[in-house]
């Protein structure tokens, strides 16, 4: 498969924060018509992981779960319940620049910072370089045009910041906006204040 040159440069550092230059690939998509954030781009796993409490408010019938029952094993050696899989559209996208298909979730029963993970075999299927130096990730659309996703560094420190309980971070509630890449007909997702999955960013 051909793919067009995508590079990195010096202007590719506009918008970072330098001194949290080594902050993980967080980034908002669009999974099942709902803008997600904090998504870990997790280039070391091989498998995409969306969290069951993500997964309950995505509104995604019943019928596109696939049963999966063995259990993993965590970060720390814990036993992590599993789900079952879902196949989900899913859409990377910068404006109008964008790409969508259909992505295999594991289903995963964890208390975690992150909503959703991304593996190294859905970045080769985009055909994208993730530059970590840079915190951006580009891809190729289907007419060879190249998209740009930045990290987006708040997220990503405040996902550091309660994985390690170093600070509370107290439930968010954004007035319902347009997201900025959001296409037309995206929906909102509320969440309540009390929940335990905090600051879900999603927009109608």
């Amino acid at each position: 498969q051909s793919l067009p040159p995508i590079t990195f440069m010096d202007k590719d550092f506009k918008g970072i924060n330098p001194i949290n230059r080594d902050d993980p690939m967080v980034v908002s998509i669009i999974i099942a018509n709902f803008m997600v954030s904090k998504v870990l781009i997790d280039q070391g796993n091989s498998t995409n992981i969306l969290y069951w409490r993500t997964f309950q408010r995505l509104e995604v019938s019943i019928d596109t779960d696939h049963r999966h029952t063995s259990p993993l094993l965590g970060f720390e050696g814990e036993r992590v319940e599993t789900k079952g899989y879902v196949d989900l559209m899913t859409t990377f996208d910068q404006g109008q620049l964008c790409r969508s298909f259909t992505i295999r979730y594991l289903l995963i029963d964890a208390d975690t910072s992150y909503f959703a993970l991304i593996d190294n075999k859905t970045l080769n299927e985009l055909g994208a370089i993730v530059s970590t130096s840079h915190l951006k990730m580009k891809f190729p659309t289907l007419t060879r045009e190249i998209v740009i996703i930045k990290a987006d560094q708040k997220q990503a420190r405040q996902c550091y910041a309660e994985i390690l309980k170093l600070a509370p971070y107290p439930p968010t509630r954004e007035p319902a906006k347009l997201h900025p890449a959001a296409p037309e007909g995206t929906q909102v997702m509320s969440m309540d204040e009390g929940s335990s999955i905090r600051a879900l960013t999603v927009y109608q």
